[in-house]
C-alpha cells in the first residue's frame, strides 16, 4: 500500500502532469481535491495524442464514477 502517494490537482494542466509522470517514471497519477477526496486519475495514455497541453486535467481525467470499484470510496 502506498502511504503518500503523489497526486494532482484537477486544475494543474496537462503539462504539469506530463513533467510529473516523466520525471517520477509514473504511468499515472490521482487526481484529487486538495491532496485529499479521490476524483479520478489521469495517465499518459490519456495525454498520448493530446496536441495541447495547456488544457486543465479536470477536462480529460477518468473520473472516479469510470474506473475500480465503488466499494471504500469516500
Amino acid at each position: 500500500m502506498i502511504i503518500e502517494p503523489h497526486t494532482i490537482s484537477p486544475d494543474a494542466t496537462g503539462i504539469q502532469a506530463l513533467e510529473i509522470m516523466t520525471t517520477k517514471n509514473f504511468t499515472g497519477l490521482p487526481v484529487t481535491e486538495n491532496g485529499g477526496k479521490l476524483l479520478g486519475i489521469i495517465t499518459m495514455r490519456d495525454l498520448r495524442y493530446e496536441k495541447n497541453l495547456h488544457f486543465k486535467i479536470q477536462k480529460l481525467m477518468t473520473q472516479k464514477k469510470g474506473f475500480g470499484n465503488s466499494r471504500g470510496w469516500n
